[in-house]
């Protein structure tokens, strides 16, 4: 081939690639008359959003919502869901009316408010309030919470009705007050491709008339005016309310930026901040590891070689799968019967740290047999703990969450204070005179021979003082805590559960290794599954004061408590160590008087861990009553008929 040929295919092939170039260029720059002069920045579903409001001069109409309403879109107003590492969130459903108001500046006339598309977009920020993040002012996206994302609605006479979703992956918002941001932009009606020359309906529709997002341009605005964004305060779990607005271009935190660019960007650096502080799950082997406990199988040859001393002839394996398939929301209550399993797990201890208990009861530490020793931890009373862990590889989202009774409860943390001050002073005196008191055996003689005496000698002054003051004052405070409990059943995938057995640090026991960084305590799981239902317990709680000239309830200053927590474990630790100073407003029936030891008891369970569920084990007998079941189930029987797929997995 000729040089010349090589040179000409060379420079047709450059001249090709440029021009495919440059029409790639001129069909992404669609520009229309009422285009944001901005950037654009992709939806998450398709399409794109202007970033700036366009400018205002004095023909500009400007547009505001002027009223808001809000109540519950249906009768599920809360919907609770399961995150990946098991926290509970809730997904509040609004119905929202808008009603858009306009003026035209330096004019008294109300312009038109036009029919046609509109950008719709709505987010909720906390409020900056200095004191609740230690004096460090947040920017507006580390305040945001949540949000829907933009979205194109068809309004007509400037009033309309949407059905909004709001997802809380945190509570903790929920019970404060919140900031709701809403922004309606006017969309054009026709959109130009200036590569082609050629125009075409910006928005395109589905079947049922709703605008398809993936296929809208979003980006062009309706030219000659100016929205402006709407601000409201609102307690997101207060179901209803209501707010007359006003235009204040000043008073917006965005200033020329739009709530729809505002809110893709926020979302993106939500969800990258999830992934990165998204928490890590341990597999059993690694839990035990870390818990310094023995990982043994369930058919663990060990099991069998001991279990013929103690369990006369049954199959360890069997039993205790048969008390790891208990059913109970929160904890779990068994049999008496399962305390044959205690002294077979108090041997494998000892045998496991054999060349240590040896040596101690050579030195004749113990003072008795270990084998009594281990025959006796079943009746000695909190000698093992027991407790069942669920290890959830993955949440199935496929299968519907299951709800159990709701009840709010509330109650009354009371404080007095009472100072009682007094004082009392008497005083007394006595004077007796008598001036002839020499002459005092010769009176007596006259008086008693009858002899009458004209005078008397005898002078006598009292005098008696007395003062008494008293003072009392007294000073009450009363904080409430609202109690939100919530039992969910929900599926989950490559789940493990396993049985954890912990020791009760006691010294001188031959299955108590007192050594620094021992293992004291079993970990027997069973074979992994690919699908099953779990059971868990949650409460949002949280204590506010009443509101006052300096205070409001809703307010992060105001309450000195606002989180979820999670399991019977967590739940019952808490309410069991401020048992004292906790006066239910509703009756005492569901907390008993527990014994002082209670909280310490749940201590040393295992706390709550992301993707790992903790149900303590309690036998019958014992006094550690599951509290999420009284605060849960006072509805029990109805819970059941309403969900009977959890009826055939057991009962509770």
């Amino acid at each position: 081939m000729s040089p010349f040929l090589t040179i000409f295919g060379l420079w047709r092939r450059l001249l090709t690639v440029a021009l495919l170039f440059s029409v790639s260029l001129s069909a992404t720059a669609q520009t229309g008359t009422g285009a944001a002069p901005s950037v654009q920045i992709p939806l998450l579903g398709g399409g794109s959003v202007p970033t700036t409001l366009p400018d205002q001069d004095t023909t500009s109409i400007q547009l505001w919502s002027d009223s808001v309403r809000y109540e519950p879109a249906d009768d599920r107003f809360q919907i609770p869901y399961v995150q990946s590492d098991l926290r509970v969130g809730y997904q509040l459903n609004y119905k929202f009316t808008f009603q858009l108001k306009a003026r035209r500046l330096n004019s008294d006339k109300l312009p038109r408010i036009p029919d046609g598309w509109y950008l719709f977009t709505t987010a909720m920020v906390l409020k900056e309030t200095a004191h609740l993040y230690n004096g460090r002012a947040l920017s507006l996206t580390e305040r945001f919470v949540t949000s829907t994302m933009p979205r194109a609605i068809y309004i007509t006479d400037g009033r309309f009705t949407e059905s909004l979703s709001f997802r809380f992956d945190n509570l903790t918002p929920t019970a404060l007050n919140n900031l709701l941001y809403a922004e309606l932009l006017p969309l054009a009606k026709t959109c130009r491709n200036t590569a082609t020359k050629t125009t075409y309906p910006c928005i395109s529709t589905l079947p049922n008339g709703k605008a398809d997002m993936s296929k809208s341009d979003v980006s062009q605005l309706l030219p000659g005016y100016r929205p402006y964004l709407a601000q409201l305060a609102i307690i997101p779990f207060k179901s209803k309310g209501d707010a007359t607005l006003t235009a204040d271009e000043d008073a917006s935190p965005l200033g020329n930026q739009t709530l729809a660019s505002f809110v893709v960007n926020a979302r993106r650096e939500q969800n990258a901040k999830r992934i990165r502080e998204r928490p890590r799950t341990r597999t059993a082997e690694q839990y035990a590891e870390a818990n310094n406990l023995y990982f043994l199988n369930v058919d663990d040859a060990q099991l069998k070689y001991l279990s013929p001393r103690w369990l006369r002839g049954k199959d360890p394996a069997a039993m205790i799968t048969s008390l790891l398939n208990e059913k109970g929301f929160g904890g779990v209550t068994i049999s008496e019967s399962y305390k044959q399993l205690l002294p077979l797990f108090c041997h494998v201890l000892y045998q496991r740290n054999r060349q240590y208990q040896e040596v101690q009861e050579y030195a004749g530490v113990f003072g008795r047999n270990p084998m009594d020793a281990i025959r006796y931890c079943m009746y000695e009373e909190n000698t093992l703990n027991l407790t069942r862990l669920i290890h959830i590889g993955k949440v199935d989202t496929t299968r519907p969450v299951l709800t159990s009774m709701n009840p709010q409860l509330n109650y009354t943390i009371m404080n007095n204070f009472m100072v009682t001050r007094g004082r009392t002073r008497d005083s007394s005196t006595s004077v007796s005179e008598k001036p002839l008191a020499l002459l005092g055996p010769l009176v007596k003689f006259l008086e008693s021979s009858g002899f009458p005496l004209p005078i008397d000698f005898t002078h006598s002054v009292s005098v008696s003082y007395s003062q008494t003051k008293a003072e009392m004052s007294m000073a009450s405070m009363n904080e409430i805590m609202d109690f939100n409990p919530l039992g969910l059943v929900f599926g989950a995938a490559d789940a493990r559960v396993c049985l954890q057995v912990s020791v009760t640090p006691t010294r001188n026991m031959p299955y108590f290794d007192s050594r620094k960084g021992s293992k004291n305590g079993l970990y027997i799981c069973l074979p992994q599954v690919e699908r099953m239902d779990v059971e868990e317990v949650y409460a949002h709680i949280f204590t506010y004061s009443h509101d006052s000239s300096i205070s409001k309830a809703f307010e992060p200053g105001s309450q000195t408590f606002n989180r979820s927590l999670r399991g019977d474990r967590d739940l019952s630790a808490f309410f069991y160590q401020i048992r004292s100073t906790l006066r239910p407003a509703h009756g005492p029936e569901i907390f008993p008087n527990a014994p002082a030891s209670a909280a310490q008891s749940y201590l040393n369970r295992p706390m709550m861990e992301p993707g790992i569920i903790a149900n303590p084990i309690n036998f019958e007998r014992d006094w550690q009553n599951s509290l999420t079941q009284m605060a849960l189930f006072q509805y029990k029987e109805k819970f059941m008929e309403e969900n009977p797929r959890f009826t055939q997995a057991g009962d509770l």
